[in-house]
């Protein structure tokens, strides 16, 4: 997704008396991929890693506060995927940033959840 600012301002008002509206347009694009098997495959193991690191790490959220009353967030959980990416080549084979953004994900999702803002 992109974003772009928007800059509506009312006919008639000039100078410091005009009001400027900013209103953010968020774009969406779709591509059709067409991968080979080959690359269907890797997709898919990238999937299937994202999912297992998504639900692990709900995981240790959820054991947390039930054994604490202790909130853990996505920076803590992300200075663990660098231990993790270490004892794990497979998960070193994917981008930290792909990891991270998962991380970030599941974190929007807790707060919602707990009705955090």
């Amino acid at each position: 997704m992109s974003e772009q600012t928007l800059v509506l301002v009312p006919r008639g008002l000039t100078g410091e008396t005009r009001d400027v509206i900013a209103a953010t347009m968020l774009l969406t694009y779709k591509y059709r991929l067409n991968p080979e098997k080959r690359q269907h495959r890797a997709l898919e193991r990238i999937l299937e890693q994202q999912r297992q690191l998504y639900n692990a790490a709900l995981e240790e959220r959820i054991e947390a506060y039930r054994k604490s009353g202790r909130t853990i967030t996505d920076v803590d959980q992300s200075r663990s995927l660098t231990q993790i990416r270490a004892d794990d080549p497979a998960f070193a084979g994917v981008q930290r940033r792909i990891q991270r953004e998962t991380l970030r994900r599941l974190n929007r999702a807790y707060k919602g959840f707990e009705g955090q803002p």
